[in-house]
């Protein structure tokens, strides 16, 4: 969370007690996490698709490794 956000949630926390800006706030913030966690969710699922079709179409030697055994 960035900190001007947890300046304003200091008082919920050590009081127990919210206001409704400060619910809409933490709200905010989780609606912000989520789009991230979705959008590192979708860049994962294409790495996935990519490293899949590599997997299939066969993975070559490192060219270090066969001028190595030459």
């Amino acid at each position: 969370l960035p900190s001007r956000t947890i300046l304003a949630l200091i008082p919920c926390v050590t009081t127990g007690h919210a206001t409704r800006d400060m619910y809409a706030k933490v709200r905010h913030e989780r609606a912000s996490i989520q789009e991230r966690i979705d959008e590192l969710t979708r860049a994962r699922d294409q790495l996935d698709e990519v490293m899949a079709h590599v997997r299939r179409a066969g993975i070559a030697p490192e060219p270090e490794a066969e001028t190595e055994a030459a």
